[in-house]
C-alpha cells in the first residue's frame, strides 16, 4: 500500500465511502426522473404531438447519459475500496510506485500516478464535444 498515514487512509476511505453513498442516491433520483419522464412519454404519444415526445426522447436520453456517467464513478469508487481493502490503495497500475496522499487527496480513485496519468491521457482519442 501507498505510503500513507493510518489518519490518511482513514480520511480517504471516508470520503470514498461518502461519495459512494452519494452517487447511490444520485443515480437512484435520476431513475426516479426516467419513470416520471417516462409517463410523460406516454401520455406525448396518446396525444400524438411530435414536439411533446420529441423533448421526452431527448430528456429521457440525458437522464440515461446522466446515470451511465454516475455508474462509471460509482465503478471506480467500487474499485478504490476494493483496493483499500486488498492493501494495493494508492499503487499506481502503471509503474506501481505510490500516487501519493496529494494527489489521492484530490482524487481519491486515482488509479495512476501524475506521471503516468499525463501520459496516459496523451495516448487517449480526443472525442469531440459536439456532433
Amino acid at each position: 500500500m501507498a505510503d500513507l498515514t493510518p489518519e490518511q487512509l482513514t480520511e480517504l476511505k471516508q470520503r470514498l465511502l461518502d461519495r459512494y453513498n452519494h452517487l447511490r442516491r444520485d443515480i437512484y433520483d435520476e431513475l426516479k426522473k426516467i419513470g416520471r419522464e417516462e409517463d410523460f412519454k406516454d401520455l406525448a404519444g396518446e396525444v400524438h404531438d411530435p414536439g411533446d415526445a420529441s423533448v421526452a426522447d431527448e430528456i429521457f436520453e440525458a437522464n440515461i447519459e446522466t446515470i451511465n456517467t454516475l455508474a462509471l464513478e460509482l465503478r471506480r469508487v467500487e474499485e478504490a475500496l476494493t483496493r483499500l481493502a486488498q492493501g494495493t490503495y494508492g499503487e499506481c497500475i502503471a509503474c506501481g510506485e505510490d500516487i501519493g496522499y496529494p494527489r489521492l487527496s484530490v482524487e481519491p480513485d486515482a488509479l495512476r500516478c501524475i506521471t503516468c496519468q499525463e501520459r496516459f491521457e496523451k495516448r487517449q482519442p480526443v472525442r469531440p464535444t459536439t456532433l
